[in-house]
């Protein structure tokens, strides 16, 4: 199977629905429109292929009818996994919007050239995403707005950010 970062997480499986093999889903991507186009997905840290019979939202969950999961025992083997897509069925994002993944591990330096860390988690906050970055002093935590994050390379793995009042001390 392909590198892991070839693949995007969309949902994570939380609970079984009914007797049918359905799952219930807390979804994890800005795109629930998405689940009405699914054909195929990856469950799980092995990658493993399932194809989708049905899919239905409802607020942040989706509930998905897998092909050839029709047992409440199947579905529930799923519990706990994650669900995801091969970046090249990945929805295509509007201008300075990235991926998650694209952003974890990504080296952060000020406009001074000066080194902070490496992003090792975001939050997902009402207001704005946050991003955790790991310094030497500990941790660093970057709002995700356009005052503070002034580039992003997805190439190179680098985010450039102009500190605001309070952000580094």
């Amino acid at each position: 199977m392909s590198s892991k970062n070839q693949y995007l997480v969309i949902a994570k499986i939380v609970a079984v629905r009914g007797l049918k093999g359905q799952v219930k889903a807390k979804i994890i991507t800005d795109f629930p429109e998405r689940f009405a186009l699914l054909k195929n997905v990856y469950i799980g840290e092995e990658l493993v292929p399932y194809f989708v019979d049905k899919t239905s939202v409802v607020e942040n969950m989706v509930y998905i009818k897998f092909k050839g999961c029709d047992s409440v025992e199947k579905a529930t083997a799923l519990i706990g996994k994650n669900v995801f897509v091969s970046k090249e069925d990945a929805i295509k994002l509007p201008e300075d919007w990235y991926f998650w993944d694209d952003i974890l591990g990504m080296k952060v330096f000020t406009t001074d050239n000066q080194y902070i860390g490496i992003v090792s988690e975001i939050l997902d906050l009402p207001a704005n995403h946050v991003y955790i970055v790991q310094a030497d002093s500990g941790e660093v935590l970057i709002p995700a707005i356009e005052d503070v994050i002034k580039s992003i390379d997805i190439n190179n793995s680098i985010m450039i950010i102009q500190p605001i009042a309070g952000l580094l001390d």
